[in-house]
Order: structure tokens, then sequence, then C-alpha cells
């Protein structure tokens, strides 16, 4: 076994490790933000001060204590990916707009906005469509029209962000 010098193992690390700490971190502040989402919506539109829990075994929570209208819990459920989707869409722009400044840390940014937008669409597929739960599963069993409009805005969102961000 290859032994690693202390110049070899920080460039090891600053080389392979820290890109991926840094995009897990990226991960976390989305499931951060796409949970704020539901917590704010539910704040706004019932006055209920909802508890959020964010697990690294479990799926991330938005506790409410009350049922509401159906109308209230599509709007609730559909405030998690969108928020989500805005946060991606201020990294795609952070990258657009900063990267002859900070080439390395833009990268990152982007990787994670990529991995961000990779994992909202597979959280929709298996989430919404096979399994039917977490809040994609929620806003199909209040009606398709219902998961297809977020659905829709989500991929609108992306789509308009990245054609303006790298624009020429």
């Amino acid at each position: 076994m290859k032994k690693f010098t202390a110049p070899q193992y920080n460039k090891t690390f600053n080389n392979t490790l820290m890109p991926i700490l840094r995009i897990t971190a990226l991960r976390f502040c989305y499931i951060f933000v796409h949970e704020m989402g539901h917590a704010i919506a539910t704040k706004t539109l019932t006055g209920e001060s909802p508890s959020v829990i964010i697990s690294h075994s479990e799926t991330s929570l938005c506790l409410r204590e009350n049922g509401y209208s159906d109308r209230v819990e599509k709007i609730i459920a559909a405030a998690g990916p969108l928020a989500g989707a805005l946060f991606t869409c201020t990294q795609i722009f952070l990258t657009a707009t900063l990267f002859s400044s900070f080439p390395l840390i833009v990268r990152v940014i982007y990787f994670g906005a990529l991995a961000n937008i990779l994992e909202d669409y597979c959280y929709l597929i298996f989430q919404g469509l096979i399994k039917a739960e977490g809040d994609w599963g929620e806003l199909r069993k209040r009606g398709l029209e219902s998961f297809f409009l977020t659905a829709s805005a989500v991929a609108v969102l992306y789509t308009l962000c990245l054609r303006s961000a790298f624009k020429k």
C-alpha cells in the first residue's frame, strides 16, 4: 500500500474530497430551502408554526398538526419543490455571473446545481409516479392536474434558468 506524504495527501484531499464535501453541503442547503418552502407556505396559509426535521437517515419532514383544505395542502406540497427549484436557479445564475472570478468554486456550485436538478427529477419520478409518497405523491393523490402543473413549473424554471444564465 502506497503511503502519502503530507503534500500528496493535501493535494489528494483538496482535488478529490473537498469538491465532494462542498457538493454535500450544497445538497444540505437545498434540502433546508426545500423544507423551508413548506414551512413558509404553512405559516402563511394557516398561521400555524410547523416543525421542520432534517435527518440524514430519513426523509425530511415538515410536520403540521392539522389537516387542511385540499387547496391549502396542494400549495404546501408544491411549495417545497418550487423553493428548491428557485434555490437551484440562484446557484446557476451565480455560476454564470462569477465564473471568471472564482472558477473552482463556481464549478462546485454548478455541479451542486446539476445534482439538485437530477435529484428533483428522480424524486418526481420515483416518489410521485411509482411510490406515490412525498411531496410529489401528495400532489398526485390530490389530482393529476396539481402534479403536472407543479412538475411543469419546476421544469420551466430550470429551462429558463439554464437558457438565460448561459446565453451568449
